[in-house]
């Protein structure tokens, strides 16, 4: 799907990338088992990847690089200086070397496209890179500075998605094998839905059905709070004998050595603890291991017990469409 992108990359349309990102998007919420509309920033944020916006642009930034560091006695480097002097001089609209100006202004680097060379790097400040050196080091500080900026516009964009409100909060996942566990075990599959909103519970329907969301309410509590995946983690009555001995199981587990904010997530059955992995980092693997798959069985063991009673209020055959 990306081959030569670092030529085509540059003049690709927002709509053909959108194209391309979407193959990207579906082939990743069906390794996290989650709906199809859910949204396509937890996908890349959870699984770590970049979106093809990112890829295309670091590729034609490297090759920006490699045209730069090439001799002069080369044809391909004759074409590019003489390509680039036409973009100046406002031709060559269509051309490959105007949409790397443009990236290269946008990213702050207006000096490397006026000299049409790469910038020394200062851990050599004594004796001249070689073009290979150079050519590393503008590699790896395209790579890192197109992320950070990629990175930014993701966190603003999911600012104004409502389903993300707690991944905001979470933050993608870090633990080891953490996702694995997900193809694995029903609980921990579950986990990642209620995650990103992906889960049929009260908030995320009502908000497809377009229900004001004071009226997204518990309907199994009767509490009248909104059944988020916090509320049915952390709050809702109707599982606190399962939510207790899930806690109960977790402070045998770590013991001694339990920190601060665990054992404060413990008593207060934070929903971090539930759907986070940040808690567990600290701890020894085969502790933190044990720890997942205690609260992924409380996961399991507690949407099981809901499922029924929630049939109770939906059109037969679906969890997503309310009576």
């Amino acid at each position: 799907m990306e081959y030569a992108d670092a030529v085509w990359g540059a003049m690709c349309s927002a709509s053909a990338l959108d194209r391309l990102e979407s193959v990207q998007e579906q082939f990743g919420r069906r390794i996290l088992h989650v709906r199809r509309s859910t949204a396509g920033a937890y996908v890349r944020a959870e699984l770590g990847l970049e979106s093809m916006s990112e890829r295309v642009t670091v590729a034609m930034l490297r090759f920006f690089g490699r045209l730069a560091t090439m001799p002069e006695s080369r044809l391909a480097a004759f074409v590019f200086q003489q390509r680039c002097a036409q973009v100046d001089s406002h031709r060559g609209s269509l051309s490959w070397c105007k949409y790397a100006k443009q990236q290269l202004e946008k990213l702050g680097h207006a000096n490397v496209w006026a000299a049409r060379a790469l910038p020394v790097e200062p851990e050599e400040p004594e004796q001249e890179q070689s073009a290979e050196s150079q050519l590393a080091c503008w590699r790896s500080r395209v790579r890192r500075e197109v992320h950070e900026q990629c990175e930014r516009e993701s966190q603003e964009a999911m600012q104004h998605l409502s389903s993300l409100t707690l991944f905001r909060r979470l933050g993608p996942v870090k633990l080891k094998s953490w996702l694995d566990f997900a193809v694995k075990h029903p609980g921990a599959s579950l986990r990642l839905k209620l995650r990103c909103g992906a889960a049929p519970l009260m908030e995320s329907v009502g908000a497809m059905l377009k229900v004001p969301r004071e009226q997204r309410t518990c309907r199994l509590c009767n509490s009248g709070a909104v059944e988020t995946a916090q509320h049915f983690t952390s709050n809702c009555v109707v599982f606190a004998a399962e939510r207790a001995e899930c806690l109960s199981r977790v402070a045998l587990l770590v013991g001694s050595r339990c920190s601060a904010d665990l054992r404060k997530a413990i008593a207060g059955a934070d929903v971090e603890l539930f759907l986070g992995d940040r808690l567990l980092r600290a701890l020894p693997q085969q502790v933190a291991l044990d720890v997942n798959a205690t609260v992924c069985n409380f996961l399991k063991v507690a949407w099981r017990k809901r499922e029924p009673l929630w049939q109770n209020f939906c059109q037969e055959g679906t969890s997503w469409r309310l009576k």
